[in-house]
């Protein structure tokens, strides 16, 4: 029987405790841009933001130099920011070893920023290729929230903890939120998308 290569990683949410993490597989073959789409759904977001993978070493509100290079959706009028197309680099390319890790940037209102390591390279069955999420920790946040300090209210405002404290700015806007468990996460849940579809989808919108 042949077989394939799957890589796993350990995604980590910077800037929030306790920790919001996930751990996925995705093919050796897949794209930057397919394994945006596999955090998107392992985060139970939209895609409805920027993003960007970046190595070098960041925490959660800090941008990055200017003309360093970084893998995402190029724009051509910002040249100086050396972006790769991701649907055109393979994440193998820059995962080689374990203990590789490079920063994943998602929404550059709210800067969700996220250390990607891999953990390890595994042999899979021919066929049994596809995205899979092996764990994780914590709900992913709401889209947005306006970065770490809207999520912290949040979770305040959900707890009951101080709800006329300065950290709840607008209680109205929190009610939308009311089903929200930070604390819930059931790997079993995901479902990963095409990304071709996503896409598509995204354009037609």
């Amino acid at each position: 029987m042949t077989s394939t290569t799957a890589l796993r990683f350990k995604i980590t949410l910077l800037g929030i405790r306790p920790p919001i993490r996930r751990r996925i597989e995705v093919p050796d073959d897949s794209t930057f841009r397919a394994f945006h789409c596999a955090i998107q759904d392992a985060m139970g977001w939209t895609d409805t933001h920027l993003h960007e993978f970046r190595r070098g070493r960041s925490r959660a509100g800090v941008g990055y130099p200017l003309g360093s290079e970084s893998i995402g959706i190029p724009d051509p009028e910002w040249p100086e920011f050396r972006v790769r197309a991701g649907r055109e680099t393979r994440v193998s390319d820059y995962f080689a070893e374990p203990a590789d890790s490079m920063l994943y940037l998602y929404d550059f209102g709210d800067d969700r920023h996220h250390r990607v390591v891999l953990e390890a390279k595994e042999s899979r069955p021919e066929g049994i290729g596809a995205p899979a999420c092996l764990g994780g920790r914590r709900a992913g946040p709401p889209e947005d929230l306006g970065g770490v300090s809207g999520y912290e209210s949040l979770v305040a405002f959900l707890s009951g903890y101080c709800e006329e404290s300065a950290l709840v700015h607008d209680r109205e806007a929190y009610e939308y939120f009311r089903d929200y468990d930070p604390a819930r996460f059931d790997p079993r849940a995901i479902v990963f998308t095409d990304p071709a579809k996503r896409l598509r989808e995204l354009r037609e919108t």
